[in-house]
C-alpha cells in the first residue's frame, strides 16, 4: 500500500543548516513526525502503509526569496530529501520541491532532481510563490515533466482570500481546496493538459471542488472564450486525484466521476486536517471488489513510480 500525498521535514536540513536561506521568515510549529523517521515509520506501520511518496512540507517553499536564493534554497531542501530516502528506499519515494519563477530553471531542478536524484516527480506551490501554474513561462517545465513521465502534485500553501477565511475561520475547511481548484481549473482553461496530454498529476484533497464542477465547467466552456482543443471533461478524466475527501460519499462520487483508476491512496501525513484511516475508508468502500480496491491502494500508483524515467 502506497501513500501519494505525505510530507516530509528533511532533518538534514536542520542539522546542516540549510534553512538559512529562509531567514527573516519564522517557520510554523510542526509535529515532531514531520522530521523524524523512526516515528514515522512507525506509524506507517500501524496505519498499514507500506510506502510513502514524502514531498517538502509546503512550508518549505521559498517565498519572498529572489530567482538565485529560491534555487539554491531548493536544491538543498531536494539533496537533503533525497539523503533521507536513500537511507530507507523501501519505505519512502522523494518527491521533490522547484523554483516557480521561471519555466527553465523549473525543468532543470526537475530533471536533476529525477535523473540524478531518484526522486518522482515533483510538489508544485498553486499559488503565491513565483509564476501561475497557468502561465506560458511554465512550458519548459511541463514539457521536460511529460518526457520523464514525472509524477507532478500542485499543492495549496495558504487558502484562497487569506484575509477573510483566516477572519471567518474556515481556511482549511474551504479555502485550501478551493484555493488547489482555482489552480486546476487555471491549467484546464490555459490549455496546458491539451497541449501535454501524458502530465501525470495528482490533483490533492479529493480534487477539492473540482469534483463538483466538472458539469459546470463543461457546460460553460463556450462562455469562457475557450476556443479549440480538448475538452474539459476530457482533461479532467487524465487527471489523478488523491483519496483525501474524509468522507465516503464524497469518495464514491469522486470515483463514479473519474474511475477507480485514476484515484491514489492519500492521507496529507502528518497533519491533523488528514486522514489517518484513509486505507480503512478504501477497503471499506471495495470490500467486495479486490481489483479497484487493489488499484487504489497502490497498484495504480506503482505503475506510474515504475514508468518515471530516471535516466535521461
Amino acid at each position: 500500500m502506497i501513500d501519494v500525498h505525505a510530507h516530509v521535514l528533511p532533518a538534514p536540513l536542520l542539522a546542516h543548516g540549510g534553512l538559512a536561506e529562509l531567514d527573516g521568515r519564522t517557520l510554523p510549529d510542526f509535529p515532531p513526525v514531520l522530521a523524524d523517521v523512526t516515528e514515522r515509520l512507525r506509524q506507517m506501520d500501524a496505519c498499514g502503509i507500506d510506502r510513502q511518496v514524502v514531498s517538502p512540507w509546503i512550508e518549505l517553499a521559498p517565498d519572498g526569496l529572489d530567482a538565485g536564493r529560491a534555487d539554491r534554497h531548493l536544491r538543498r531542501v531536494n539533496d537533503a530529501l533525497a539523503e533521507v530516502v536513500s537511507r530507507y528506499p523501501d519505505r519512502l519515494v522523494g518527491m521533490a520541491m522547484v523554483p516557480q519563477h521561471a519555466g527553465g530553471p523549473a525543468a532543470q531542478e526537475l530533471q536533476r532532481a529525477v535523473t540524478e536524484l531518484g526522486m518522482c516527480g515533483s510538489l508544485l506551490t498553486t499559488s503565491g510563490v513565483g509564476l501561475s501554474l497557468a502561465d506560458r513561462e511554465m512550458e519548459p517545465f511541463w514539457s521536460t515533466a511529460e518526457a520523464l513521465s514525472a509524477v507532478l502534485m500542485p499543492h495549496p500553501r495558504n487558502p484562497v482570500d487569506v484575509a477573510r477565511t483566516r477572519h471567518e475561520h474556515i481556511g482549511d475547511l474551504v479555502g485550501t481546496p478551493v484555493e488547489g481548484t482555482l489552480a486546476i481549473a487555471g491549467l484546464l482553461r490555459a490549455g496546458v493538459l491539451h497541449r501535454h496530454p501524458e502530465l501525470r498529476v495528482c490533483v490533492v484533497h479529493g480534487g477539492g471542488a473540482l469534483p463538483v464542477l466538472a458539469g459546470r465547467i463543461e457546460a460553460l466552456w463556450g462562455l469562457s472564450g475557450a476556443e479549440g482543443g480538448a475538452r474539459p471533461a476530457e482533461m479532467i478524466g487524465r487527471l489523478y486525484f488523491d483519496t483525501l475527501t474524509h468522507d465516503d460519499r464524497a469518495l464514491a462520487f469522486l470515483a463514479e466521476l473519474v474511475g477507480t483508476e485514476r484515484l491514489l491512496l492519500g492521507s496529507d501525513f502528518p497533519f491533523a486536517t488528514g486522514d489517518p484511516a484513509a486505507r480503512q475508508r478504501v477497503e471499506r468502500l471495495w470490500a467486495d471488489r479486490r481489483e479497484p480496491r487493489e488499484a487504489v491502494l497502490g497498484g495504480t500508483l506503482e505503475r506510474l513510480l515504475r514508468q518515471v524515467r530516471h535516466r535521461g
